[in-house]
């Protein structure tokens, strides 16, 4: 079988990183700050992946993890992918990046792909964990990837959501009640938000429409 190796390139300075667990971003936790060490003593708390993936879902913030432990690789992006996290694999290495050029290099293919080339023409991206790249994927939003090696040694990638935005309808709550949670729902994401301006200016592009005027 061939060895599992796995090659993380951080394009910024703001990664940190402790034993096997590196971050990007701010991590809070039930509206408290959660740190690299804490976020790692969780990780190793919930070893299989529906108690990791329930863990991951509990997180709130700006992040991009990245753990890799043994023959296994984890690549993590928060719920709206704030900041993009990209792999790429060759027939020796698997390459975790914040710099899908930088894993272009690596694994030597420079091409676009025609397809996605195509879509990003058309609609100014391209959709799901592709890139104009062909070697290159992305870590969508409310997805943890967990990369590893198959009985073959070949590599094997598997896609975990999260978190999926699905509304649902709940005919049996009431009006009232909808928007009393709402209501929570809102205070609890606005307070995170003040909370991490600490103090700083927050700027408010105002469209005219529902959104912006709620945000105010």
């Amino acid at each position: 079988m061939r060895e599992f190796r796995v090659i993380v390139h951080n394009r910024g300075t703001d990664w940190s990183s402790v034993k096997n667990t590196s971050l990007r971003g701010k991590i809070t936790l039930d509206n408290d700050r959660l740190s690299l060490n804490d976020l790692a003593v969780l990780l190793d708390r919930n070893e299989k992946i529906d108690d990791r993936l329930r863990a991951i879902s509990d997180l709130n913030g700006f992040y991009a993890i990245v753990r890799v432990e043994g023959d296994n690789a984890l690549a993590v992006a928060d719920r709206v992918r704030s900041i993009p996290l990209f792999y790429g694999h060759d027939n020796d290495c698997v390459y975790l990046s914040d710099d899908p050029h930088w894993i272009q290099k690596q694994i030597g293919v420079h091409d676009l792909d025609d397809r996605a080339k195509d879509e990003f023409l058309m609609t100014g991206y391209v959709t799901g964990d592709r890139t104009l790249s062909p070697v290159v994927k992305q870590v969508q939003a409310g997805e943890a990837v967990r990369i590893s090696l198959d009985d073959a040694g070949n590599v094997l990638v598997k896609q975990h959501h999260y978190q999926r935005y699905i509304p649902k309808c709940h005919t049996h709550i009431s009006v009232d009640d909808v928007i009393h949670e709402l209501d929570k729902t809102l205070t609890s994401v606005f307070a995170r938000l003040i909370n991490e301006a600490n103090g700083r200016t927050i700027v408010v592009p105002l469209s005219g429409g529902y959104d912006s005027r709620l945000i105010v």
